[in-house]
């Protein structure tokens, strides 16, 4: 790794905290909250489809538009986040692209029709988007290989907290003051990540690991390029696969337990954050797991644990089962899951805003794909095939990537 940055006398002077600055810690704690928002934000819609329909006399199918823009803003912009990052500085980035979020987050509460509520939350998606993955990339640039993976699960578990409290959040607001006020409060928090780092490191170049300055068009392709090396074609590959038959599986899951079990709405949102619950319990104990086990079992484990775990939910006659299981699914692919997010912030160290970019977009995109695939599946064949594909494609895949998990060298 490269040299520490020297610490500064007090956290309002110091521009590059590192481990032992007292400014680290509050950067990170923004960062976090940043990964909160980013999640929070991703689902805020979902509950939000009825009284949108209501209030622009529309019907949910066709407000649903609204989530498809943000989607597709999200997933690209992704690829032009970590070249951006890396050539003006991760933390400058991240904390204006907070601040964009913010705006236009925010304005979203003032669409007048379907449109422009589309165009907004299409910026609010490409602002949001620039962010989780340029913080890992920090965080890879200033914190040494062995120590990393417990402060990204931690770190990680901040975007699980968000995404668990998404749809309930946006719910409760709604209900109680309407949903513009649903946007309003997410803007708020991208402000208040964005204030924080502002204060603990201000918009000053943080520390890159660059020797080179290559042109904007060959950071632009930088992603690209990592898929002709062998390590980031798998970590990335096994990345797309992870969004394409889990994620996309796992959004079925609702419209499986209503169909299949009668469950109502309350039931099926208590099971499925118990999926979430289960992530955020790894992210909580990762320092004991990542120190009981290395990454190759981490690998190993998680994948197999979850893929049984995943196809039992396909199999079980009884639902009560299900919350159990899909508590199960999410502590075991956090185990593989947070191992691929350390080998994404390993695989360019020179570029590693681009590497954890391309990570992030290959996970989002793949689930689009799967989604847009695992659609029409569902209404031929029923929920319970494509969520047992789902287990069994990425279990053939999580064990092809175990046998293959080459070694490391952590100190580039």
């Amino acid at each position: 790794m490269h040299a520490a940055v020297t610490p500064a006398e007090s956290p309002r002077k110091s521009r590059q905290p590192s481990p032992g600055d007292p400014a680290f810690g509050y950067v990170i704690a923004f960062l976090t909250v940043a990964g909160f928002a980013v999640s929070l934000n991703i689902r805020i819609t979902d509950p939000l489809l009825p009284p949108l329909a209501e209030e622009f006399l529309s019907t949910p199918g066709k407000v649903a538009i609204v989530s498809v823009f943000y989607a597709i803003a999200h997933g690209f912009m992704q690829l032009a986040g970590g070249p951006v990052g890396d050539r003006f500085g991760k933390l400058r980035v991240v904390t204006i692209a907070s601040y964009a979020a913010a705006v236009t987050t925010a304005m979203t509460a003032l669409a007048g029709s379907i449109p422009e509520l589309a165009g907004l939350r299409l910026l609010s998606g490409a602002t949001a988007a620039i962010i989780f993955p340029l913080c890992f990339a920090w965080v890879g640039d200033v914190v040494a290989y062995e120590k990393r993976q417990v402060l990204i699960a931690r770190m990680f578990g901040g975007a699980m907290l968000g995404a668990m409290t998404g749809q309930a959040v946006s719910g409760i607001f709604a209900d109680f003051l309407g949903w513009r006020a649903v946007f309003v409060l997410a803007g708020a928090i991208f402000l208040f990540a964005a204030v924080g780092l502002t204060f603990f490191h201000g918009l000053s170049r943080d520390h890159t690991r660059r020797t080179t300055n290559p042109g904007l068009l060959a950071d632009i392709v930088t992603p690209f390029r990592l898929l002709r090396e062998v390590q980031p074609r798998w970590v990335i590959g096994v990345s797309a696969a992870e969004g394409f038959f889990v994620i996309s599986a796992a959004a079925f899951l609702g419209a499986y337990m209503h169909d299949e079990f009668g469950l109502s709405y309350s039931q099926i949102g208590l099971a499925l954050a118990l999926f979430g619950g289960g992530g955020l319990f790894y992210t909580l104990n990762a320092g004991w797991l990542i120190r009981r086990f290395n990454e190759r079992e981490l690998v190993g484990y998680g994948g197999v644990l979850f893929s049984i775990s995943f196809f039992a939910v396909a199999l079980t006659p009884w639902w009560q089962a299900i919350p159990i299981l899909l508590f199960i699914s999410g502590v075991s692919l956090l185990m593989l899951h947070n191992t691929l997010q350390l080998r994404a912030s390993q695989m360019a160290p020179e570029a590693r805003g681009s590497a954890m970019s391309a990570f992030a977009a290959s996970f989002f995109i793949g689930q689009l794909v799967g989604i847009a695939i695992g659609g029409p599946l569902y209404d031929r064949v029923g929920g319970a095939p494509v969520v047992a594909a789902g287990a069994i494609g990425f279990a053939i895949v999580a064990l092809i990537y175990w046998a293959r998990l080459p070694t490391l060298d952590t100190k580039s």
